[in-house]
């Protein structure tokens, strides 16, 4: 964020660019109600962890997700690479968070190798999401 950009552009705007340390400061800002919102979803499940999710919960975890793109998507230009990898990344988590109870079911209903294909494309899906965290966090 440069001297023309308002403290509210960090998390809602997709102008302009990061340095690392206004990644940090938008990260930071972002985790505590991520975690707030992870540990609401412990508490509702109980001992149910894959218990449907409630609608609220839902869309804070979509609000989230949407107020991390412009971190990412700006410090992903501010290195001198698109952003469009990352959006299609995050379409891709949106819709496995939405389907995840769908998910869940047609992996304790499948046979081995659908359980093994979910893992892989979950193994994936981590890889490329430590990949946006190193490029943005730690790189250039």
């Amino acid at each position: 964020m440069n001297d023309r950009n308002r403290p509210s552009d960090l998390l809602l705007s997709f102008q302009g660019r990061l340095s690392r340390k206004e990644f940090w400061l938008g990260f930071a800002i972002l985790l505590v109600p991520g975690l707030a919102t992870s540990l609401a979803y412990q508490v509702l499940a109980g001992d149910q962890p894959y218990a449907s999710t409630p609608f609220w919960l839902l869309g804070t975890s979509f609000l989230l997700l949407r107020l991390q793109a412009p971190l990412y998507v700006k410090r992903l230009h501010d290195r001198g690479r698109s952003g469009k990898p990352y959006g299609l990344w995050l379409v891709v988590s949106a819709l496995v968070s939405a389907a995840f109870p769908w998910i869940r079911r047609l992996v304790e209903n499948s046979d081995q190798a659908v359980i093994v294909a979910v893992g892989i494309l979950a193994f994936l899906w981590a890889l490329a999401a430590m990949w946006f965290f190193v490029q943005a966090g730690f790189l250039g």
